[in-house]
Formats: structure tokens, C-alpha cells, sequence
């Protein structure tokens, strides 16, 4: 629906209507382009907050607070559904159904990161529309089915993300190379919230396996803060005496991901939310690491709604899908719910690869 547009007027300060024609008025019928430069300063005060952002549900329209660096985004997403979104906001939209009756309905090469946290298959219970308890074959061929399509999807340089238990990670990172994808990292997220398993080691990460097509356009550098002791505040590390050597920012972000915190406080996930949900560091993480402020975001899998809210406060574009129920992805678009705390510093200057480079990257 198109946004109303602003009134001429100062807020709140409707002119007077003329009792009869007349000759024009320079301070009642001054056109813009003939207001002196006091004029303009005036009128721009007048209206330094934009109209909300307007987010339309199923039965009720909801109203988000916006910014002028989001109103300046915009582009068409590149998407052809007869499916009309369950929200939409100034940079994405989210359908409520399928992942496999949206995928297919994205136009090649249009998506600059995919991040994916599909069910793992472990029996937990999200809705009436999701079986978690299928059989492996089943559940394998289901997740090879809509990668197919994300790899398809994806364009030259785009990075695809997907968060999944070890187990089914080592069997959906093979398929993602046969396909032509080209693995760029494993990256171990510790999780000790797990409890033991007889006969194995105890586990404690869950795996975020990250592929690319071809060279990626974007990647920026993260640093992390040098770790401190929390009692006495010194560092814990000498970094083999090379201490003084170092970058002030901090170290360079690893692929072992020890510092994200599990989301068990209210606070930080929707009340209407009883699954798991995300951290919003992981989100923050990938999202500065392979974009740029206008990249377009897909996430098939809405959960809890955290790649969403990070897009819209990273100004970045998305398109969403969510068998179930989106109520907690409204409530946190809402800005219900808090983030984690981040100290991470994102390079300013990211790694950018050229058009030509990156079709000369991809396999054919």
C-alpha cells in the first residue's frame, strides 16, 4: 500500500484559505523553490520526524517507528507471488506459508545472503504445520530440496549461511559443493546447554556452515574486543608477547564463536515465543560480514523473527517466509524485544570484488 504522502504544511499549522482570489501573496503562497534559504531551515525542523513505517498483519495494521536512512532505501524485491505478505515494512515482507511455495518464486541470481535455521529434526514441537520427527532420508532430501533452490536463488559473490546440528551440517555442506557452491567456513558456535549423551563426547556447538558462489562480493572484518578478566578486569591473554603489536580494535573475529549467549531471559525473545530463538549477535555477525547497507536478506525459516529485526536496524533489505504462526516476528519488529549486548567493531572499508571478477569466480 503506498505510503500517504507528507502534508505541505508545517505540522500543526494548517494555512488560512483566502476569502477571494487575489494577487499572490509572498508569505501565504511562496512556492518551495522560492523560499529563501531561512525559510527552508525553518521547514525542515518542522518535520524532522518521517511518517511511521506501517506494517500490515492479517486482521490489524501495526505502526513502526522508521528512519530517514531507511526511507531512502528502496527497490522493488525481485519476487513474483500471488501470496500476499503477512507483514511488510519499508525493506522487506514475510509470507506466512512454505519455504518451497516462496523459493521458487524468487528470480535468479537476486539474493545477496541467504541465512538458514531450519527445524533439526529432533522432535520439538513449533506448530501445528512442522513435524520435527522425520525419518533421515526424508528430512535429508527435504533440506537438499530448498538448498537447491537458495543456490539458485543466490547471486554471483552471495553467501549462504546455514545453522544446523553437526550431524546434519557434514552431509548439507557436501551437497552445497556439489552443486558448485564454494565452502568458505565452519564455524563452531558453543552452546553448553546441552546435556551429556552417553557414550559420546559431551557436545557443546552447534555448526554454522558458511558457503559462497564463487569469489563473495562483500567481506568485511569483524574484530573483537581483547577478553578481560571479569573480577579483576586485566586481560587473560599475552598473545605470545605480541601484546603491544596488535590492533587496537582487537583480535580477528575466529571461527570458533565462544561468546554468544544463550536466549533464556525473557527479555530478549518474543512473549509468544516457547521454541528456541536466536541470539541477535549471530544475526548482527553474519549480516555485517557479507553485506552492505541495501544487500537484500532472504531467511527462509522466520522462527522468532531476529534476521528480520536485524535487517531493519542494519538497513538492510529482506524477503521472509514462516509456516507458523508470525505473531512473536511482529512483536519483535516492533522493537519488543532486546538485543544482546555487542562490543564487535565491523571494518569500514569491506573486501568489495567486482562484477567481472565474480563471474569469472563462479562455476559455470
Amino acid at each position: 500500500m503506498p505510503r500517504p504522502s507528507a502534508p505541505p504544511h508545517a505540522a500543526g499549522h494548517r494555512p488560512k484559505s483566502p476569502a477571494k482570489r487575489s494577487a499572490p501573496c509572498a508569505s501565504r503562497h511562496t512556492s518551495p523553490a522560492r523560499r529563501t534559504p531561512a525559510e527552508l531551515r525553518r521547514s525542515t525542523k518542522t518535520r524532522r520526524h518521517p511518517l511511521p513505517r506501517t506494517l500490515f498483519g492479517s486482521h490489524t495494521q501495526q505502526r513502526l517507528p522508521t528512519s530517514s536512512r531507511t526511507d531512502r532505501i528502496t527497490a522493488v524485491l525481485p519476487i513474483k507471488l500471488d501470496i500476499q505478505p503477512a507483514i511488510r515494512t519499508d525493506l522487506g515482507c514475510l509470507y506466512q506459508t512454505d519455504c518451497m511455495a516462496v523459493l521458487p518464486a524468487i528470480s535468479d541470481d537476486a539474493i545477496d545472503t541467504i541465512f538458514a535455521d531450519p527445524p533439526f529434526n529432533l522432535g520439538k514441537h513449533y506448530g501445528s504445520r512442522v513435524t520435527d520427527n522425520q525419518p533421515v532420508p526424508y528430512y535429508i532430501e527435504w533440506c537438499k530440496e530448498w538448498l537447491q533452490e537458495c543456490a539458485r536463488v543466490l547471486r554471483p559473490g552471495g553467501s549462504l549461511f546455514v545453522y544446523n546440528l553437526p550431524r546434519w551440517n557434514v552431509v548439507l555442506g557436501h551437497f552445497l559443493a556439489e552443486v558448485g557452491l564454494t565452502f568458505r567456513h565452519w564455524i563452531a558456535i558453543e552452546q553448553k546447554s546441552s546435556l551429556p549423551i552417553q557414550g559420546r563426547l559431551y557436545p557443546s556447538h552447534y555448526s554454522l556452515i558458511y558457503y559462497s558462489k564463487g569469489r563473495p562480493r562483500v567481506f568485511r572484518r569483524i574484530r573483537t574486543p581483547i577478553e578481560t578478566c571479569r573480577h579483576c578486569g586485566g586481560e587473560i591473554k599475552d598473545y605470545g608477547g605480541h601484546r603491544k603489536a596488535m590492533h587496537p580494535d582487537g583480535v580477528n573475529l575466529k571461527d570458533v564463536w565462544t561468546d554468544i549467549p544463550p536466549v533464556r531471559h525473557s527479555k530478549f525473545k518474543p512473549s509468544s515465543r516457547h521454541s528456541n530463538s536466536l541470539s541477535t549477535k549471530i544475526l548482527e555477525r553474519v549480516i555485517e560480514m557479507s553485506t552492505e547497507p541495501g544487500d537484500l536478506i532472504l531467511d527462509p525459516f522466520g522462527g522468532s523473527g531476529t534476521t528480520y529485526a536485524v535487517c531493519e536496524q542494519r538497513s538492510r533489505r529482506w524477503i521472509g517466509v514462516e509456516i507458523e504462526d508470525v505473531s512473536p516476528i511482529l512483536e519483535r519488529l516492533r522493537g519488543s524485544v532486546t538485543n544482546h549486548t555487542n562490543h564487535d567493531i565491523v571494518d569500514s572499508c569491506p573486501e568489495l570484488q567486482n562484477d567481472a571478477a565474480l563471474m569469472a569466480s563462479t562455476p559455470k
